[in-house]
């Protein structure tokens, strides 16, 4: 017995409606992991352990100061309401620690391989909590991610599947000829 379906343009079409539409991720498992987190330049920060990458009694505490918005919206309502220009969030531990790693220069991959390392947890534990924590960062626009070279869940880039790829056929072509 066939199941019933939609003709195949009048699906396309109830594709576009918003609220009607499937969910299907926009970008595959890959590239999440090969993106680089960067951190919003319109957010000031300050830790309490300053710059360093680890301080000395191994607590982490940074504080945001994200500006109010400045569209139309945001003007009427600073008028209407006096408030502070910069509302302030207080992260944790482990929110300030990934917010010091989020440095523009490490993918989401090696994030994952650095705080399993650190906490002494599994990949999939830490790959669970940091890509929901880092949706949420990205949906507040406190982080931005840029996608960078797809990567699988052991750190290799499709680019070094390639290299070493040729590497072995140039090795078997090697070998025959002589």
């Amino acid at each position: 017995m066939a199941a019933w379906a939609l003709p195949r343009r009048l699906d396309d079409l109830l594709q576009r409606i918003p609220w009607y539409a499937k969910r299907r991720p926009r970008h595959t498992r890959a590239q999440v992991l090969g993106a680089i987190p960067f951190r919003n330049p319109l957010i000031e920060w300050e830790s309490d352990s300053g710059d360093e990458e680890e301080p000395e009694d191994g607590v982490y505490s940074v504080i945001l100061r994200v500006p109010r918005r400045q569209d139309r919206i945001g003007k009427v309502l600073n008028r209407l309401v006096e408030g502070p220009d910069h509302k302030r969030v207080e992260l944790d531990e482990l929110g300030s620690e990934v917010w010091l790693l989020c440095d523009g220069e490490r993918n989401v991959d090696g994030l994952i391989r650095e705080l399993s390392r650190r906490h002494k947890l599994t990949r999939h534990e830490v790959e669970s909590s940091l890509t929901a924590f880092l949706r949420t960062l990205t949906k507040r626009g406190f982080i931005g991610l840029r996608l960078g070279e797809p990567v699988t869940p052991g750190g290799v880039t499709a680019r070094q599947r390639r290299q070493k790829r040729r590497q072995l056929y140039q090795e078997q072509g090697a070998d025959e000829n002589e």
